[in-house]
């Protein structure tokens, strides 16, 4: 008995001599440090029963308490006792955060503001001082386990929770306010099941130089929300990890501070470790059953597991593979607790610049890897970035969605300035812009090319799309329109719809007179409006000459028309001796403009600046409402139609706009 009390005083004084405090309650990571200490003595177990028995890097007081009966885990993951399969449990219902809601009343900069947390991820992002810090901090503060227990602890050796006032500092001159009517409220929303609740914090005192936010239900009271008992001041019982900044703390910075021994997780959480932090980047090393190092810096809240490394051991490891492996001791943490929790709830991960240490692809393959995890562990992970490539890579995949309700990630972007206010992210370039503080030019909208015939159909088919009308279109489509002359006959025109697929992207606009011309019933070819006046061939030199001979012939004609000629201070005989009348060096006028394509062509070009100054063809559009309105109809519709439907507002119908 003597020497066994000897031995065990030796290994007290060993244990003293490597910095353990013995005093009930030891730091648990420094007793990874006594491991061997203990193999050397196990009779301390029974006469020291201050000390925790190290049968892994989860230490649980033992004394001389009675050792607790051996679980196993059944194939399905229900708990065995005794080498007996207990009965299967309800899948548990899981707990969801729905988004995190500011006050008028501005908490720091953030006031008037819902944030929209997503089902799986959510990046935060903005620049810098902009308040992504103070989100996942209140957001860390208002859940988390509270009960201790083995099977709740970490592999950070401790509670899966955080506290505010250990991830940013609270001011009373410049957070707390002591009039209840002026305090900023943050309300956070949860949900469980088809069930919601809501817990609302505060700044309150704690002592005379101390402030904390306590997360609050509201309304008051306690809440029974399907398994969950949650209580009217305190966390909702989700385990929830914070990793700060302190993760990259530089461990060649951190001299005699610097820690680690052997840990042995659940082989299962060994494998996650390695194969993990493998798939992100490459450790140069692969075992069948991976030595797992626990390594941290004394007096900090640095702590994280580590894989076997080739050629180097965790003391070697760069600012990206430290932050690495605490990302993945994080998430071996959530298995444990999936593994060893009667009723999981799901987890919340929250990580501050998530992308800091990390090369480009190395962001995308963990983002990519989170997802999985997230999918696996029932977890919501939330994060800052500033990163442009994982906002991009994010962007993309989540867009690739069409409905946004059943998107489960998302992006919050934080948009400077006073106030601070959400961006709107549909649009990646925005994102981008606001970034670089890039001054914003409205986005150009897609062009949809309009072919027709020649330069005669142009005139008229601009005549029919004035501005005003144009812009009316562009609102509704969300297109602009390109008028192209394709100087070609209109059966050519119609041909290269057969010819190249690109013509089924374009409209094409022929003239009226081209019934005979077949187009096999394709939506996007369109003909120009007749004008029922008309009695011969319905070509745009037909029409004009037509309608000059009405104007100075029948008074009853092109009301409009006359209108516009008055108001320009022009009469008929301005249309009789400039249009009508024989051209200079012209000898052909036995030849009717209906008979001969290129006369006709001919005779339009000689007289194209008179019609233009007395606006005949603008005159046209106005006598000829009916037939313009339905193209105009049909033509928006073409429009939609080679676009696709989501270039479409909720559509209105066409309505003309009188040209002036």
């Amino acid at each position: 008995m003597v020497r066994i009390a000897s031995l065990a005083q030796g290994a007290v004084f060993e244990l003293q001599a490597r910095g353990l405090d013995l005093r009930p309650g030891p730091d648990p990571r420094a007793i990874v440090n006594a491991r061997e200490a203990l193999a050397r003595c196990p009779a301390i177990l029974e006469n020291q029963p201050r000390i925790s028995r190290i049968s892994n890097i989860h230490s649980q007081p033992l004394g001389r308490h009675k050792l607790p009966e051996k679980k196993n885990l059944s194939t399905d993951g229900s708990a065995q006792a005794g080498g007996k399969t207990a009965a299967p449990t309800t899948p548990p219902l899981p707990i969801r955060l729905e988004e995190i809601r500011f006050s008028d009343i501005p908490f720091r900069r953030l006031g008037g503001l819902t944030l929209p947390i997503a089902q799986r991820l959510t990046l935060i992002a903005g620049r810098n001082g902009i308040g992504k810090s103070t989100v996942l901090a209140l957001i860390s503060n208002a859940s988390g386990l509270s009960r201790k227990g083995k099977s709740r602890n970490s592999y950070f050796e401790k509670l899966p929770q955080a506290n505010l006032h250990e991830i940013i500092q609270l001011s009373g001159d410049r957070d707390f306010v002591e009039d209840e009517a002026k305090k900023p409220s943050i309300f956070l929303k949860y949900r469980a099941g088809n069930d919601f609740f809501e817990k609302k914090c505060n700044v309150t005192k704690r002592s005379p130089a101390g402030f904390r936010i306590v997360p609050r239900n509201e309304p008051k009271g306690q809440k029974i929300v399907g398994p969950y008992k949650i209580l009217a001041d305190g966390k909702v019982p989700v385990p929830t990890i914070y990793l700060g900044m302190i993760r990259m703390l530089p461990i060649g910075e951190a001299e005699e501070t610097l820690k680690n021994a052997k840990s042995t997780p659940h082989p299962e959480d060994a494998k996650f470790l390695d194969e993990f932090t493998r798939k992100i980047i490459h450790t140069g090393a692969h075992h069948d059953s991976p030595e797992i190092t626990a390594q941290w810096v004394a007096d900090t809240k640095k702590m994280s597991l580590h894989p076997p490394y080739g050629g180097y051991d965790s003391t070697g490891v760069s600012l990206g593979q430290d932050s690495l492996s605490a990302i993945a001791t994080a998430l071996v943490s959530f298995q444990k607790l999936k593994r060893e929790l009667p009723n999981y709830p799901g987890g919340i991960l929250v990580i501050d610049e998530i992308d800091a240490g990390f090369h480009p692809q190395a962001q995308v393959k963990l983002l990519q890897e989170l997802k999985t995890q997230a999918n696996r562990l029932s977890l919501q992970i939330i994060a800052t970035t500033h990163s442009l490539t994982m906002l991009a890579e994010a962007h993309a995949e989540i867009h690739e969605v069409p409905d946004p309700k059943n998107r489960r990630d998302a992006i919050v972007y934080l948009q400077g300035g006073l106030p601070v206010e959400l961006l709107d992210v549909s649009d990646y370039q925005a994102i981008h812009d606001d970034m670089y503080l890039n001054l914003r030019k409205p986005p150009e909208q897609p062009v949809v090319k309009v072919y027709v015939e020649d330069d005669e159909a142009a005139l008229f088919l601009g005549a029919i799309l004035t501005p005003a009308r144009l812009r009316a279109i562009a609102s509704r489509t969300q297109r602009r329109i390109k008028i192209i002359s394709a100087r070609v006959g209109c059966a050519n025109l119609v041909g290269l719809l057969r010819a190249d697929e690109y013509f089924k992207s374009v409209l094409i606009v022929l003239d009226a007179d081209t019934t005979s011309v077949k187009t096999g019933g394709a939506t996007n070819v369109l003909r120009l409006p007749i004008d029922p006046r008309v009695t011969v061939k319905q070509s745009p030199e037909s029409i004009i000459e037509s309608m000059c001979k009405a104007l100075v012939s029948d008074l009853a004609t092109y009301p409009e028309t006359r209108k516009m000629l008055r108001k320009a201070g022009h009469s008929t005989d301005h249309i009789q001796n400039s249009i009508l009348a024989l051209q200079s060096n012209e000898t052909e006028a036995e030849v009717e403009v209906s008979a001969d394509r290129d006369f006709a062509k001919k005779w339009f070009t000689r007289r194209l600046e008179s019609i233009g100054t007395l606006k005949i063809i603008e005159g046209w559009v106005a006598d000829n409402a009916a037939g313009v309105e339905q193209f105009l109809s049909d033509f928006e519709r073409a429009v939609v139609d080679v676009a696709g439907p989501s270039s479409a507002k909720k559509a209105k119908p066409a309505k003309v706009i009188k040209s002036s």
